[in-house]
């Protein structure tokens, strides 16, 4: 997927809350997949999923805030698919080649009958997040971060490098990073990656127990058969001030004005509070 294609699934989403967001700006992921691949949801994580797209875009609100929308990969036929991150198999983890071919060929399977993720690790990650670093600071300030799928899980880890020190004790440290600084996240299809690298599950899940105090809010559908709603639950469990969301739709960026009418408030709520801070 691509940014443009989001940007085009999410109009229901900015008329509609065009009275406290101002604008999107929509950033395709660096990562593009070669066109011969054949399972886009094994390319980016066996047990994660295909994701969203983004591309530069404005909503005609005359006030409110602006947000930041993180694609992530899927096959499409407007563009190349593309990702924030590569799930590859760990040895270290236990993951064997004839387990990780395994775990490929069952990406086509529902997520509630695949079992416990695999451990993986996530090639360029963390060249992804320097690059959305940047953009936030050559772009911003963005009032929120929003994000798809793989997108989701991006934007949640963007959101915690927001906290004092987390850049610093990151691979990052050495980059010349400023952190980026946030209102609110809004995830939609979410997970925590099934990764064993240290530095990642640092940031969502610190060894001290601390989770990320940005205010966000998480939708997820309890028919979706690529990400499983436990998945996003435990996402949701890495943030101390966060709400959940269900439809019973499946993988798809939910635009309902059901889904709307939970969005506004607490967006109008976050600018609100930041207003009086």
């Amino acid at each position: 997927q691509h940014a443009a294609k989001l940007r085009a699934q999410s109009g229901a989403l900015r008329k509609g809350l065009k009275s406290v967001v101002r604008e999107f700006a929509y950033v395709d992921a660096p990562i593009t997949l070669a066109a011969d691949v054949d399972d886009a949801t094994a390319a980016v994580e066996p047990d994660g999923g295909p994701s969203g797209g983004a591309a530069g875009g404005a909503g005609d609100g005359a006030g409110g805030g602006k947000v930041i929308s993180a694609d992530g990969a899927a096959l499409s036929a407007g563009g190349p698919m593309r990702a924030w991150f590569l799930a590859t198999p760990d040895a270290s983890a236990g993951l064997s080649a004839e387990a990780a071919a395994a775990e490929a060929a069952a990406a086509a399977v529902p997520a509630a009958r695949r079992g416990p993720p695999k451990i993986y690790k996530c090639d360029g990650l963390w060249d992804s997040l320097e690059f959305l670093c940047r953009y936030v600071e050559e772009n911003g300030p963005f009032d929120g971060v929003l994000g798809f799928s793989q997108g989701a899980s991006m934007a949640a880890l963007l959101a915690a490098l927001s906290r004092d020190g987390a850049i610093a004790a990151s691979p990052l440290a050495d980059r010349g990073l400023a952190a980026p600084s946030f209102r609110f996240a809004l995830l939609f299809a979410g997970f925590l990656p099934s990764t064993s690298e240290a530095a990642v599950n640092e940031l969502l899940s610190p060894e001290d127990g601390a989770r990320c105090a940005l205010p966000s809010l998480h939708v997820s559908g309890t028919g979706d058969e690529i990400i499983a709603p436990e998945r996003s639950r435990r996402l949701l469990a890495a943030f101390d001030d966060g709400k959940m969301v269900e439809h019973d739709g499946g993988h798809y960026l939910n635009t309902t004005s059901a889904v709307r009418a939970e969005l506004k408030p607490f967006i109008a709520a976050q600018m609100a509070a930041a207003a009086d801070a």
